[in-house]
C-alpha cells in the first residue's frame, strides 16, 4: 500500500479506475484489519483529492470507498473531514448525482461530538444544510438526529441558528 498510494493520482484513467475498483472490493468486505491498514497508509486524504478528478467514474468509486471506510470508525470520518470531503459531498448532492443518497448518508452521520469537526461543519454551513434536508421525508430523521447531537454539544450557538425565521418553519413542518 505504501508504494501504491503515492502514485494513485499519477495513474492514467484506466489504471486508476482499476485500482479504485480493487479498493472498493477491499472496502466492501469491511474487515477491520484491511480498512485500518488503508487508513494507516494514508489513503483517506488521497481519496479525497481524487474527488477533484475530472471523470465521474473515479468520483463514484471514491465515494463508495469512502462510505465503507467511514462507516465503521470515527477516526476515519474525522480524517476525511479534515482532508476536505464535505464540499465534495455537498457538490454531489447539489448536482443530484448518482450517489446523492450515499453523500447524504455520510453527511448525516458525521461525528458532531468532536469540537474540531464542528468547526469544519460550521465552515460549510452544515446547520443550514441539515435544516434544508428536513424537507426530504426520507432524510428527515437523520437530519433531525444530526441537529439534535449538535444542539446537545453547542446549545447556545445551534439553538440560536435553529430559531431564526428561515429555520423555524422547517423544524415544525
Amino acid at each position: 500500500l505504501k508504494y501504491i498510494i503515492p502514485v494513485l493520482s499519477k495513474l492514467d484513467f484506466e489504471n486508476l479506475l482499476a485500482f479504485m475498483k480493487t479498493f472498493h472490493r477491499v472496502c466492501g468486505v469491511k474487515l477491520p484489519k484491511p480498512l485500518k491498514n488503508m487508513e494507516d497508509a494514508g489513503i483517506i486524504p488521497v481519496f479525497v483529492k481524487l474527488l477533484d478528478h475530472d471523470r465521474t467514474e473515479i468520483h463514484n468509486q471514491v465515494i463508495l470507498c469512502m462510505e465503507m471506510l467511514m462507516d465503521i470508525a470515527k477516526s476515519r470520518k474525522e480524517k476525511a473531514i479534515y482532508a476536505g470531503i464535505i464540499p465534495h459531498l455537498l457538490e454531489v448532492i447539489k448536482k443530484k448525482a448518482l450517489l446523492k443518497q450515499i453523500a447524504l448518508r455520510i453527511l448525516c452521520d458525521l461525528p458532531i461530538s468532536v469540537p474540531a469537526v464542528r468547526t469544519e461543519l460550521r465552515k460549510h454551513r452544515m446547520v443550514n444544510f441539515y435544516v434544508h434536508t428536513l424537507a426530504d421525508p426520507c432524510w428527515r430523521p437523520d437530519a433531525l438526529n444530526a441537529l439534535k447531537l449538535w444542539l446537545q454539544a453547542e446549545p447556545t450557538r445551534i439553538g440560536f441558528q435553529l430559531t431564526t425565521s428561515s429555520s423555524l418553519p422547517r423544524l415544525v413542518a
